[in-house]
């Protein structure tokens, strides 16, 4: 109930954006050291965001890091190989800061409720650069022998709402890219990049998801180290504010209820992403508004309460509609 109320006070509003940034320097870490989650929390928490953990206890061995995210200060960028896990290669975190967190497969974030992802920074790790630019006795050197192979080394980023992944509009970020027919414009990622998300899915998503993938398969999967780094997290916090919207600001549904087919008119509204939730505020479409005239197929979905949320990454306009 708490989340249809806070829709319910989105109706007939515009949303202030108040920024929040997660660097990370709010973890108690010595310099040149890292912490993998051997404390079995199972997380960590940086600002208004969570980073879960898997650590893997071994009786005859200690233990090791195997899944999620782990949080460090390391400053190798120099050793390509197993025993350096937590350095990036930039041998610091973005703008030389201390604190940086390194992910492997499938790591996710979760922010705060209230909050969207608009971008972070992202760079390789040490042991995927080296092994990328070197090769050893388990993965390929870029581009091959001649240097002529079409290589990469790719991060995909998921948008989720309460478990379901919104497909449409997941973002693509390369590591590294030998598919260059001019082998000199062939690349490895050794500085940090942002990656703006301010205008997609990730933007509306409650938790967001990093898959790696690579040119360098073998018969037990990816050859490529799966790990990159993350720093300085940049999200907006949407503070509702009462107002009646203005005429230039508001979608116009027809007709409302609505049986099937449901007019859209978004004509004061430019650009952006629209996205169809239930009551419970869980998002089952995401359009990319590339016209002011949409039509969206309701039939499927059961009778009830509905809404069109609408943002440009400035503001924000909610529209409730029954289907019957």
């Amino acid at each position: 109930m708490k989340q249809v109320f806070t829709f319910l006070m989105l109706l007939l509003s515009i949303s202030c954006i108040a920024q929040s940034f997660v660097d990370f320097e709010d973890i108690d870490l010595s310099a040149n050291s890292f912490l993998n989650g051997e404390n079995g929390e199972g997380q960590f928490e940086s600002g208004v965001c969570t980073f879960p953990n898997s650590f893997f206890v071994d009786p005859n061995y200690g233990g090791f890091w195997i899944g999620g995210w782990a949080i460090s200060s390391v400053v190798d960028s120099v050793t390509g190989d197993f025993s350096n896990l937590y350095g990036a290669k930039t041998a610091s975190g973005n703008d030389g800061s201390s604190n940086y967190a390194v992910g492997q497969q499938a790591a996710t974030i979760a922010h705060s409720p209230g909050y969207g992802f608009t971008g972070f920074y992202i760079t390789n790790s040490t042991y995927a650069y080296e092994t990328i630019e070197n090769g050893n006795a388990f993965s390929k050197k870029f581009g091959g022998e001649s240097g002529d192979d079409p290589d990469f080394f790719k991060l995909t980023i998921y948008p989720y709402n309460n478990g379901i992944v919104l497909n449409q509009d997941s973002v693509e970020f390369y590591l590294a890219d030998y598919r260059f027919e001019d082998n000199s414009q062939d690349y490895i990622i050794d500085t940090w990049e942002f990656i703006d998300v301010s205008a997609t899915s990730l933007n509306a998503a409650d938790t967001i998801a990093f898959v790696l993938s690579s040119s360098d398969v073998g018969s037990f999967g990816i050859n490529t180290p799966l790990f990159f780094c993350i720093d300085d997290i940049e999200l907006e916090q949407i503070v509702n504010t009462l107002d009646v919207q203005k005429e230039e600001q508001t979608i116009q549904l027809s007709p409302n209820p609505v049986r099937d087919i449901l007019m859209i008119n978004l004509e004061k509204l430019n650009g952006g992403m629209l996205q169809l939730m239930d009551q419970h505020g869980r998002v089952l479409e995401t359009l990319s508004v590339q016209t002011t005239s949409i039509t969206l197929d309701v039939a499927k979905h059961p009778s009830g309460l509905y809404f069109l949320r609408w943002t440009n990454g400035q503001q924000l306009v909610t529209k409730k509609f029954i289907k019957q």
